[in-house]
């Protein structure tokens, strides 16, 4: 397994394609599977329960393709009492809540997160905003009559929210709601020197990017006999991104 040359393109596993590798939400795939160019998870960790790795056979639920999969579960919340959770890191604030529902039998959780990458210049913020945007890169430019660019300021900001309503039948039936919204939002103002008739002048030039994905899926299980289990799921998941220059 490798990455390729270019992170956000994904991963890829025994020589195929990147597009032929899979992230999965709670059985719904995902198509923004990073934020800010591949610097950033797309998901909190803290709405996360557990993480599958499949680079070979997956097991016969997942729909998994030759090129691997990725398959992450949203955590149910607290059944004992509404509790919560705030945190933050070098480039995002997140927090959490969650408890129960349905007198013991069920839980909810919401969980998001927020940068402030354009708020607090620490540790090298600025720097992160630079390198996903990819500005301020040697070209072969110098020496032409188009110059290097000279970039005046840039903005990055992502986010990410987690949804989860979970309830247990008497009979042990499971009926679990999920939704998960992200995207990123990004521009960056720049100039060139131009040599014209009139001598060199400077040429303003802009870039705007907005994209995210989110997903809703309904999962319910059902016991069949003493051994055996039957689930289904349905949902529905979706892509924008809007880029202008």
């Amino acid at each position: 397994v490798s990455i390729s040359p270019a992170l956000s393109d994904g991963m890829v596993v025994r020589g195929s394609k990147s597009d032929g590798f899979q992230v999965l939400l709670d059985g719904l795939p995902i198509y923004s599977r990073s934020h800010m160019f591949g610097l950033f998870d797309a998901f909190n960790e803290d709405a996360l329960q557990q993480v599958g790795f499949y680079y070979g056979i997956a097991p016969a639920s997942y729909q998994a393709p030759p090129g691997g999969t990725v398959s992450f579960l949203t955590r149910t919340g607290s059944r004992e009492a509404v509790s919560g959770s705030l945190g933050a890191s070098s480039t995002s604030v997140q927090g959490t809540i969650e408890g129960p529902m349905g007198g013991g039998r069920g839980s909810w959780l919401i969980s998001a997160r927020k940068s402030y990458l354009d708020d607090v210049d620490w540790f090298g913020n600025s720097s992160l905003i630079a390198q996903g945007l990819d500005v301020g890169r040697e070209t072969s430019l110098v020496g032409t009559d188009r110059g290097p660019f000279e970039v005046l300021n840039g903005s990055a900001d992502y986010h990410d929210i987690h949804a989860n309503l979970y309830l247990e039948g008497r009979s042990g039936s499971q009926v679990s709601v999920t939704g998960y919204t992200g995207g990123d939002q990004t521009s960056q103002n720049a100039q060139r020197r131009v040599v014209g008739g009139n001598g060199s002048v400077g040429q303003n030039t802009s870039a705007n990017s907005t994209w995210g994905a989110s997903a809703v899926g309904l999962r319910y299980q059902t016991r069949l006999g003493r051994s055996a289990f039957l689930k289904t799921t349905v949902g529905v998941t979706s892509y924008d991104g809007t880029f202008l220059n």
